[in-house]
């Protein structure tokens, strides 16, 4: 029976309690990095077979790995 008390007055005082107050917003986003190896030209590609990507003219300067391949940045 006392442990009932005790859990009843438990209950009352939680719902007396109000709401935390929420913090600061969060800092907005960086702005985003200058797109120096035109990465963004090439967005269209990514997710495609391989077959479907043209022959690269400089292909020292890009790679296709397969989904499973570790690579490297």
């Amino acid at each position: 029976m006392r442990q009932a008390n005790i859990i009843a007055a438990l209950l009352g005082l939680s719902a007396c309690s109000t709401a935390p107050e929420s913090g600061p917003s969060p800092p907005a986003a960086p702005p985003p990095a200058n797109d120096t190896c035109n990465a963004r030209g090439h967005q269209h590609l990514v997710g495609r077979p391989r077959s479907e990507i043209p022959a690269p003219a400089k292909p020292e300067l890009q790679r296709v790995a397969c989904l499973g391949c570790p690579i490297t940045m």
